[in-house]
């Protein structure tokens, strides 16, 4: 019996709204009501006043950090935290939070705030997740297919399209014949718009430029040899590999550092709306008769 109920999802529910509220007053305390003008400022006053600055709850490195002061940094620091007392203390007596949305909503972040410190303190990752992470999203990891290629480019805004591509496949025979190297296209053909060498250039930029046609021709063709023509929207083109690498995704101990850090942000994402889910469960909502209907269209 009591290890069902241990193993029951409302249980966690409960144990993390019980862990956040435990945090909160380990962090905060028990607060004294305001005495007017008198702001009488404890130790632990200042020590919830630096982990909220420091947006992170950890009362024993607050404890070290404030020991750790001197003089003149602790001085700074009560003045600090008594101005932020007394604006706070004046917002109050305007009753600004009464009906005020963006105070209402400052409130909501202050507990989402409080939420997120308490699930990332409670974060871990072994192993056995992180693989089941990475392979469970594989394609955000994926690596574009690359080229690195030369061309020479013969326009068909400056002439007709047979002439063009005459040109081209003249300009191929050349090429071969005189078995030019890659680095010897430059100023051969026309003015190209974009560039006349690509390096290492992902799939997706070479078809901006090219068009999808040329694009599946140019994966295709051999390397180390001037190969064409290839039509694109601006005209014809004799291409020369270096080298192409296809889409594939990096085995995980290359990658591991970033698949780490968004897995357990995915956890923390994961344990955040458990957490805020907990609290919705704790709350019955009325609705207003006929509010979740729409309207009828005039």
């Amino acid at each position: 019996m009591i290890a069902r109920i241990l193993r029951e999802p409302l249980f966690h529910f409960l144990l993390a709204g019980a862990g956040l509220f435990a945090l909160y007053h380990a962090v905060v305390g028990v607060r004294m009501p305001d005495t007017g003008k008198i702001i009488r400022v404890e130790k632990t006053d200042l020590l919830t006043y630096m982990q909220y600055r420091a947006r992170a709850f950890d009362p024993a490195r607050a404890e070290a950090a404030f020991a750790a002061l001197d003089s003149s940094a602790r001085a700074e620091l009560i003045a600090d935290y008594v101005r932020f007392e007394a604006l706070w203390r004046e917002a109050k007596a305007l009753e600004l939070d009464a009906n005020d949305f963006v105070a209402r909503q400052r409130l909501v972040q202050q507990v989402e705030f409080l939420t997120r410190g308490f699930v990332e303190q409670g974060s871990s990752l072994d192993e056995a997740a992180l693989e089941a992470f990475y392979a469970e999203n594989a394609g955000r990891y994926e690596e574009p297919a690359r080229i690195t290629f030369t061309h020479v480019f013969f326009s068909t805004d400056r002439r007709p399209e047979a002439e063009a591509r005459a040109l081209a496949e003249a300009e191929l025979d050349r090429l071969e014949a005189e078995d030019v190297a890659f680095s010897e296209a430059l100023g051969r053909g026309d003015r190209f718009l974009y560039n006349v060498t690509y390096v290492e250039t992902d799939r997706r930029e070479i078809e901006s430029y090219f068009g999808p046609g040329m694009t599946e021709a140019l994966f295709d063709a051999p390397i180390d040899d001037w190969a064409g023509p290839f039509r694109s929207p601006l005209g014809f083109h004799i291409v020369r590999i270096a080298g192409r690498s296809r889409a594939h995704v990096p085995p995980l101990e290359t990658i591991e550092a970033r698949v780490r850090s968004d897995a357990l942000t995915a956890q923390e994402e994961a344990r955040f709306e458990a957490a805020v889910g907990a609290i919705l469960e704790a709350y019955e909502v009325e609705l207003a008769p006929g509010l979740a209907e729409a309207e009828p269209a005039p």
